[in-house]
């Protein structure tokens, strides 16, 4: 009878730790001392409003595409994908060509949205070179870029540099006290 027993509690155990998935209809609640309260074993997220493991969510996967060049648009796949593009979406991914000029990024079948600096302004593509790393978050009709460190340059204006920008048409007839207050304005 014990041999019997033995037997089941065996067979129970290993078809237990054989099932790989389950699904359960209603809240868990982990009860217990803080460093008892854990669920081992949880995979990537295969969709956006599936659970992530704390070192997906350190990686940060669920917020890495993959990025190609349509002309003047990346074009971002996200895995899990992502189909709405929320308020506040973050997105970082390597950026696959040289743009010069405006930049624009389409994420699955949504319209290409502007990217913008931290100071609204377009970007220009010269901020983002190839293979450079680029951090973008979505906000109301367009993405900002994050921690380029460059503001845009004024309407009328060119860059020379990436901290300096100078007007395109000379002014003349002006003295250097008249420019410098044109200058602060």
């Amino acid at each position: 009878m014990l041999h019997r027993a033995l037997n089941l509690v065996l067979c129970l155990l290993s078809y237990g730790t054989a099932l790989g998935q389950i699904l359960v209809n209603v809240p868990i609640e982990l009860t217990g001392a803080d460093s008892a309260r854990v669920v081992l074993g949880v995979d990537r997220p295969a969709s956006v409003d599936a659970g992530m493991s704390v070192e997906a969510a350190t990686l940060g996967v669920a917020h890495w595409a993959t990025a190609t060049l349509v002309e003047d648009t990346i074009v971002l796949e996200l895995d899990p994908p992502v189909l709405v593009i929320e308020q506040g979406l973050l997105v970082r991914f390597v950026m696959p060509g040289t743009v010069n000029g405006a930049l624009f990024v389409r994420i699955a079948a949504n319209a290409a949205r502007p990217v913008l600096n931290g100071d609204g302004m377009p970007t220009n593509g010269f901020l983002l070179p190839g293979d450079a790393i680029a951090e973008l978050v979505a906000t109301g009709d367009a993405f900002h870029l994050q921690g380029t460190g460059v503001a845009s340059c004024p309407d009328r204006t060119v860059r020379i540099t990436t901290s300096t920008c100078i007007e395109i048409t000379p002014r003349t007839g002006q003295t250097f006290y008249a420019g410098a207050v044109h200058c602060t304005q």
